[in-house]
């Protein structure tokens, strides 16, 4: 059976998710390094740079706030544009489409700007329920996380992005959770691993060994990134067939 078959018809076990997330990653892996080096990696440079720089200049408050503004400014556009990415691409490959870098980035700039006030209703209504309280901001994101797939792959825009995340997260909402935990355990763990590792070498400072921890961790971590895509695509076709 075909890994959109499997989709399509099965209501799939996260393991089987993640497991299919990593086969997708390597048989698919030169598009996925070049995305990875060319938005994620490109991108966060001159955050290292500003690290370094900050520091030589005794934590000058004006350079704080230069890389904290980078650092929304990384978020929300590189990053957007790196989980549209994804997303597309592993639809593609699924689909058995031809997928290259340039197509790619063809398709998704035009709707870069759609997609940047996307993921920033998100961010700050998430981070708003989680400052006020923990669980309603767990929630919100359980229920509305999928909304950038449901704009990249279905084609809904504002309102009815979020409306569609809840449609398809509706009576499933503890597989996201136990996939939210696996993702936010996973990461942790390896950059904690990671920085320590980095601490040991002499010439790396704190912040510089946490910036490329982060790095390093995404980009083992890129399974898992089509692992999310996958399992919105599960939940979407699984409800179309309740229906």
């Amino acid at each position: 059976m075909s890994i959109i078959s499997e989709i399509k018809n099965k209501k799939l076990g996260l393991v089987e998710i993640l497991v299919l997330g990593h086969e997708i990653y390597l048989k698919n892996i030169k598009l996925h390094l070049t995305l990875f080096c060319a938005l994620i990696i490109s991108s966060s440079l001159p955050i290292i740079f500003l690290i370094n720089y900050t520091i030589t200049q005794n934590f000058n408050l004006i350079l704080i706030l230069v890389y904290f503004l980078y650092i929304c400014f990384y978020l929300l556009v590189f990053g957007s544009i790196y989980s549209m990415s994804v997303a597309a691409a592993t639809e593609n490959f699924l689909l058995k489409r031809e997928t290259r870098f340039q197509t790619l980035m063809s398709r998704i700039f035009p709707d870069i700007g759609t997609l940047v006030n996307l993921t920033f209703r998100l961010s700050i209504a998430f981070i708003l329920r989680l400052f006020l309280l923990v669980v309603p901001g767990i929630i919100y994101l359980v229920n509305n996380g999928f909304c950038i797939y449901a704009f990249v792959l279905r084609g809904q825009k504002g309102k009815a992005a979020f409306n569609y995340s809840r449609t398809i997260v509706k009576g499933n909402w503890w597989r996201v959770f136990l996939f939210l935990l696996l993702v936010l355990f996973s990461a942790l763990g390896l950059q904690i691993i990671l920085t320590q590792v980095l601490n040991t070498i002499p010439f790396i400072n704190y912040l510089s060994a946490l910036s490329l921890s982060t790095l390093i961790t995404q980009f083992i971590l890129i399974g898992v990134s089509i692992g999310s895509v996958l399992l919105f695509l599960n939940l979407d076709y699984n409800k179309s067939l309740e229906k």
